[in-house]
């Protein structure tokens, strides 16, 4: 069992699962004004046909890129999504980038698509201004009372801590939770100034990390560690995209003894340093593709971005390169969509891309069908399962 933002499901009742994308999301902590003073003059313009051509080049271009938060498209969305043969999505907006799990239950409703929630903190640009005075066990102890008590969406989705007669026992597993509370607690009568707050995340993650892993944020994957520890719960470890980070994470998280099975090494797929990534899959974690659809150029390079980003073409080669070395089965793909300029709406490809183009173009190049059901099917539900 699993929670979903309705309530606990089976996993194997789940379906097709995209394990990497975010429904709601601010990223603007991404955006930084262009040099160039003629793109200056429009990055803060509303997306349209007259300027989406210019994000296809550079998503970093424009402000207005970075959020998604319109109810009506992200409904028409998700149901082209479940219309082409998908059923679950796991939204990794977590503390900093504007998770909403009222919004994530409004769209399950709406959809009928199986929607989970995550948890645990993004990047340190993001961190509340009070982060510094935080434990590992302090941090560790929030996720796990999100666990017990539900999302105190009532603040804006940011976790607190409730009093110490109220706090549960740690369980021994991630079953054990969103059961029975113990003590006087209830969902409806802690953190939530009276809103009703039976919403649970599924995952820890995406947890963040930057181009150099801040003391802070060491902090925060610690605490991500202790919890993912406590309640065998699957975690995913955001990176940035270029550069070989995922080593520095899989080091700081050795000392807590992980499954390391449970452990998703996000954005792996922009540069494609295939050696980088078989030493993250010697270590037992899981390697993500969870950019899918992105081929960016990004011609003035600084910011954020440090770079342009692999072709799915390209994409496809690694994949069938790591396959062919025994890899297969953990591997994980997903499309991350966090931009607007992704979805059908603004001329994007959409959540369903990967079942609809990408797994013909894996076909192409020659993954095996084998190795593509296990990538697109029985690797998600294992990495949920163990």
């Amino acid at each position: 069992m699993i929670n979903t933002v309705l309530g606990k499901k089976k996993i194997e009742d789940l379906g097709y699962i995209l394990p990497h994308e975010h429904i709601f999301i601010d990223l603007t902590n991404e955006f930084s004004e262009p040099k160039n003073p003629e793109m200056a003059k429009i990055c803060y313009d509303e997306i349209s046909l007259k300027n989406v051509g210019y994000i296809k080049l550079n998503p970093y271009l424009m402000k207005d890129n970075f959020i998604l938060d319109n109810e009506d498209i992200m409904t028409d969305e998700l149901k082209i999504f479940k219309a082409h043969g998908g059923g679950t999505i796991i939204d990794n907006t977590n503390i900093g980038i504007n998770r909403d799990p009222l919004k994530l239950k409004r769209m399950a409703e709406k959809t009928g698509v199986n929607i989970i929630c995550g948890s645990g903190y993004y990047t340190g640009d993001t961190f509340p201004s009070d982060f510094s005075e935080k434990r590992e066990n302090d941090i560790a102890e929030e996720i796990l009372n999100e666990f017990r008590y539900g999302i105190s969406v009532g603040l804006g989705g940011q976790m607190s801590i409730p009093p110490s007669s109220l706090r549960p026992q740690i369980p021994k597993s991630l079953n054990d939770f969103s059961g029975t509370l113990g003590g006087d607690a209830t969902p409806q009568t802690y953190g939530l100034g009276g809103q009703d707050c039976k919403i649970f995340p599924g995952i820890i993650g995406e947890i963040g990390t930057s181009k150099v892993i801040s003391e802070n944020e060491k902090k925060s994957l610690c605490g991500a560690a202790i919890a993912c520890k406590e309640l065998h719960a699957p975690m995913q470890v955001h990176l940035h995209p270029w550069g070989t980070t995922g080593i520095d994470v899989i080091n700081i998280l050795k000392p807590f003894n992980l499954d390391f099975e449970k452990v998703v090494i996000c954005h792996t797929d922009v540069e494609l340093n295939i050696e980088y990534m078989e030493k993250l899959l010697d270590m037992g974690v899981y390697v993500q593709f969870d950019n899918i659809a992105k081929e960016f150029f990004i011609p003035e390079a600084g910011g954020y971005a440090d770079g342009p980003f692999a072709s799915d073409r390209e994409r496809c080669v690694c994949i069938k390169k790591l396959c062919d070395k025994g890899y297969a089965s953990q591997i994980l793909l997903s499309n991350d969509i966090c931009l607007k300029q992704m979805l059908h709406n603004y001329g994007g490809l959409g959540f369903d891309y990967i079942l609809v183009t990408f797994k013909e173009m894996m076909k192409f190049y020659g993954v095996s069908h084998s190795d593509i059901n296990k990538i697109l099917f029985e690797n998600t539900i294992n990495w949920l399962k163990k």
